[in-house]
C-alpha cells in the first residue's frame, strides 16, 4: 500500500502548474489592429489580470502567466531538483474607444 501512494505522488508531481491566464499565438492572431474590440478580446482570453488605464483614455490590457514545476513544492530539495519557473506577459494596447492598437507579433 505504501508502494502505491509513493507512485501516485510522483506521477502527480510530473505535470506543470500554472498560474495566471496563459495566451497562446493562435489566440493573437486572432486580433486585427484597428478593428478587434477590447470586448471581444475578453471575451477571447477573458479578463485581464491587470488593466492600466492612461490620462488620455487608451488602456493597457496585461495577461500574465506562470509555469511552476510541481517539484518545486518538495520541502527542502525543491528549490534543488526543480526548475526555474517561466513567466510570460501580454500586453495589449487599446486607443480611447478600446479598438485593439498594438500587439505582440504574430
Amino acid at each position: 500500500m505504501r508502494y502505491v501512494v509513493m507512485c501516485l505522488v510522483v506521477l502527480s508531481l510530473t505535470a506543470c502548474t500554472t498560474t495566471g491566464k496563459e495566451v497562446k499565438q493562435e489566440q493573437l492572431s486572432h486580433f486585427v489592429k484597428g478593428k478587434t474590440t477590447y470586448a471581444q478580446v475578453v471575451k477571447e482570453l477573458g479578463e485581464p489580470n491587470g488593466l492600466e488605464v492612461h490620462q488620455d483614455g487608451s488602456k493597457s490590457a496585461i495577461y500574465m502567466s506562470e509555469k511552476v514545476d510541481p517539484k518545486a513544492y518538495i520541502p527542502f530539495v525543491g528549490g534543488f531538483i526543480a526548475g526555474p519557473p517561466s513567466a510570460t506577459n501580454v500586453v495589449l494596447y487599446f486607443n480611447k474607444k478600446s479598438v485593439l492598437t498594438d500587439a505582440p507579433s504574430k
